[in-house]
């Protein structure tokens, strides 16, 4: 049996027996089925296990190819981010995971306070190849309002009533709706859309109108 590999630096061995080197030549060998194994090698997936079939009396030439990994590295920003591969170990931004097996593989982003992490997503791997990529998370705003009179309330897109100058944080860049509480004896401002930028804190002072009375005597 003779086993040909690539890379040359791979190495085979057939029922157990001692590490052989690409192209060797094992003799004597019973005809019938055999094992061949392949050994590990740096940076390259091996062949996995196969039985082969000898004839007697003649010489069989077995080719087999080792599979290159591949690398991916991830740059965040901001740089205190994290990210994963494959639900395994957080990496901080700028590493770089090896040895990792072509084809698709899951990224994830690690939760960060004040940011929105990116969606996970999946990420194709070529064999032999280092395989970057740059991530940025989204800087959330926050929202306060200050309110006359201050025992009114207010609220985000139909959350939890909010005291006057309370802030509400980790709100995603865009649009969105603001209520006020009816208070009794006042009109409360009208809801309201507002706009908020990725990392704006955003003030609001906002007065309700208060109402009025009128008593009238008569005589008789």
């Amino acid at each position: 049996l003779k086993v040909v590999l690539s890379p040359a630096s791979g190495q085979w061995r057939v029922d157990g027996g001692t590490w052989q080197a690409s192209s060797a030549t094992v003799s004597n060998l019973q005809p019938g089925a055999h094992t061949v194994d392949y050994a590990a090698v740096g940076g390259y997936s091996a062949p996995t296990s196969e039985s082969v079939t000898l004839t007697s009396g003649q010489l069989l030439t077995v080719n087999r190819s080792y599979t290159a990994l591949a690398q991916l590295q991830i740059a965040l920003t901001p740089t205190s981010a994290q990210w994963r591969i494959d639900g395994g170990a957080w990496q901080p931004s700028g590493a770089t995971v090896a040895n990792l097996s072509p084809g698709a593989h899951t990224v994830s982003y690690n939760a960060l306070g004040g940011y929105s992490a990116p969606a996970s997503e999946s990420v194709t791997l070529v064999s032999g190849q280092l395989t970057t990529l740059t991530r940025s998370y989204v800087q959330l705003a926050q929202l306060t309002a200050t309110l006359t009179p201050s025992s009114a309330q207010w609220r985000v897109d139909g959350g939890a009533w909010l005291a006057s100058g309370a802030t509400a944080a980790n709100l995603a860049p865009g649009n969105h709706t603001v209520d006020y509480n009816a208070l009794a004896g006042y009109i409360a401002p009208a809801s309201e859309t507002v706009a908020l930028a990725s990392g704006q804190s955003l003030p609001l002072a906002r007065s309700y109108v208060q109402l009025a009375q009128l008593t009238v005597t008569l005589n008789p």
